[in-house]
């Protein structure tokens, strides 16, 4: 059964980016919050645009491009964890994702990366923590972090990245949020410029077992690539253009984009090699390991194939 985060207690704020019915382009204003915590975040300057076929599964962002936010009043008061899918798209500038304190202190913000491509972080606090990592942020994240109201932790793709006693950071300093911005030293207001495609914030500190959860739903929605599972090895086929293909088989002439799926996610080596996974529906037929594939797919479909594990 899919794990569903509406179940969790504690929800104080859950935007996602394929709720948004608009067009390609189009502005999104408010984005609506799904926790029932009526926290919608509303455009201020140049609002967020919508953009589709934007994840690795074909799904809809949010774009910001350095020069408008949404802001959402106070979301938390004491402690709790807040996820964003996220994708950074420019580097050796400031890049700043979001605001959680007043803004007021020097070191009070979140950059997404900093200027050294590093990230600083923050969340309650009323001094940033910095790190010291160099992690890459052009590609889809699933990037998190918690207060507890003693310890501030961050981390990138399940793995820990930053932490500090609140205390160190100067204390808590919980404020209006704003996403796609924050504010320097009470007066420069700093953007970013990527794209995200959800955010979930709880007003407590997940459990093991609710990370391992809320990891797989947000891994199964947007299929980040870091955090996918190997491939099968089992010996299986599949049929594409009336011609079976077996493991080892050459593949078929797929488009580059195409390929970059398969070998991102270890299905395929340098172009060569191809297994297909369990069956599937389409147009209300049955279509088993080996049957021939139906005409036409896009490029988006042949995505949602490859990370449902149908097509792999």
């Amino acid at each position: 059964m899919t794990f569903d985060p509406s179940t969790l207690a504690g929800k104080r704020l859950w935007l996602r980016a394929k709720d948004n019915a608009g067009i390609n382009g189009s502005l999104v204003n408010p984005w609506i919050d799904q926790s029932g915590a009526g926290h919608n975040g509303i455009g201020v300057v140049q609002s967020p645009s919508l953009v589709t076929e934007a994840t690795p599964l074909g799904g809809k962002a949010v774009q910001f491009s350095n020069n408008g936010y949404f802001s959402f009043g106070p979301v938390l008061d004491t402690g709790g964890e807040a996820w964003v899918v996220v994708k950074a798209e420019i580097v050796g500038t400031t890049n700043c994702l979001w605001k959680w304190n007043d803004g007021v202190s020097v070191t009070a913000h979140s950059l997404y990366p900093a200027n050294s491509g590093v990230r600083a972080e923050g969340f309650g606090v009323r001094d940033s923590l910095i790190g010291t990592a160099t992690d890459s942020v052009q590609s889809w994240k699933i990037y998190r972090v918690t207060n507890d109201g003693t310890t501030l932790t961050t981390y990138l793709d399940g793995v820990q990245k930053t932490s500090s006693t609140v205390a160190a950071q100067g204390g808590i300093n919980w404020s209006s949020v704003e996403i796609g911005t924050t504010l320097w030293a009470g007066a420069a207001r700093l953007y970013f410029t990527g794209k995200i495609a959800e955010v979930f914030v709880r007003s407590q500190v997940s459990t093991t077992q609710e990370v391992a959860d809320i990891t797989a739903y947000l891994t199964a929605e947007h299929f980040v690539a870091s955090v996918i599972p190997a491939g099968p090895t089992a010996q299986m086929a599949f049929s594409w253009g009336g011609t079976k293909y077996t493991k080892g088989d050459l593949l078929p002439a797929f488009r580059p984009a195409q390929m970059r799926h398969l070998r991102q996610r270890g299905y395929a080596d340098s172009g060569t090699t191809l297994v297909v996974g369990k069956p599937f529906l389409s147009g209300g037929v049955l279509l088993a390991s080996g049957a021939a594939m139906p005409a036409g797919l896009t490029d988006a479909q042949l995505r949602r194939l490859i990370a449902s594990r149908h097509l792999v």
